[in-house]
């Protein structure tokens, strides 16, 4: 992968990488599905996609994580 971008003195940059991970085992032209969803979330633009991704994660730090046989660790 390679990223040029012509730059200048003084002004501020940013930029974005997005990656997924897709297997045959999910898909069945995952090479496919891999490209579909970084097109999508191109689409849905940085600010949108990261406010998804952190509401997401703190979806599943409100649930209780049950380790049976190991009452110490829960």
């Amino acid at each position: 992968m390679k990223f040029v971008k012509p730059i200048k003195k003084g002004q501020s940059y940013s930029f974005s990488l997005v990656g997924n991970l897709v297997s045959s085992e999910q898909f069945e032209d995952p090479y496919n599905q891999a490209e579909r969803l970084s097109i999508y979330a191109n689409l849905q633009g940085k600010n949108d996609l990261l406010a998804h991704h952190k509401k997401e994660w703190g979806t599943l730090w409100e649930s209780d994580i049950i380790l049976e046989d190991d009452p110490q660790a829960q």
